[in-house]
């Protein structure tokens, strides 16, 4: 399959039509290099649960700490379309759960999600926001069909697919049908569950 997509002469594309994305490419080919000098080839960093501390560490406030610290704990679970869990999540419904296990309700799908959140500018996304694609039967520039949650500058927890492998953190970077991003903690009734949250007797 490789070689008819081109290999060995254009192994990236050929690669790329293999599973279209670049973040998949890339990771491919950085194992392929450790493989060929070595033999030695360990889990790549972005799969990897050795940074999750640092990344719940550096979260802008104890709730998104807690959105993190769910997400990341459903790595290496599978992909179910219409999944929220415990044992198997779609792109929205792991977001949807670890809001949820903050405390907070957002909508469920990512139809929902895409107008719910305030809109952030791209480079100003922090950790807790979502990040939206244009991708899946049915999508578009107006409305998304994928998302994923954004848990350091260019890094995100994503369920993307059945055939994409388990959940798990990838680059938002090199995708080229990314729409924009959104912060549901900016949502007014949000910040009604926040105050709520820190003063029940509201």
């Amino acid at each position: 399959m490789l070689k008819r997509n081109g290999a060995p002469e254009n192994v990236r594309q050929a690669l790329f039509v293999y599973n279209r994305a670049w973040w998949y490419v890339d990771q491919v080919e950085a194992i392929a290099r450790k493989y060929a000098k070595s033999g030695d080839v360990k889990v790549p960093p972005q799969a990897s649960g050795e940074c999750d501390d640092s990344l719940v560490e550096a979260a802008p406030s104890d709730i998104v700490a807690k959105i993190l610290e769910y997400a990341l704990a459903q790595r290496g679970k599978p992909y179910l379309w219409g999944g929220t869990g415990p044992d198997a999540f779609d792109c929205s419904g792991v977001i949807f759960s670890a809001y949820r296990e903050a405390g907070l309700t957002i909508p469920r799908t990512t139809f929902g999600q895409w107008p719910f959140g305030v809109k952030v500018l791209d480079g100003q996304e922090q950790p807790g926001d979502l990040v939206f694609f244009n991708a899946g039967p049915g999508t578009s520039a107006d409305n998304p069909g994928h998302v994923g949650l954004v848990v350091s500058k260019g890094k995100m927890l994503e369920a993307r697919c059945r055939l994409c492998g388990p959940i798990k953190v990838t680059s938002y970077q090199a995708r080229d049908n990314r729409l924009g991003f959104t912060r549901p903690l900016q949502n007014p009734d949000v910040l009604e569950q926040l105050k709520k949250l820190q003063n029940p007797s509201l």
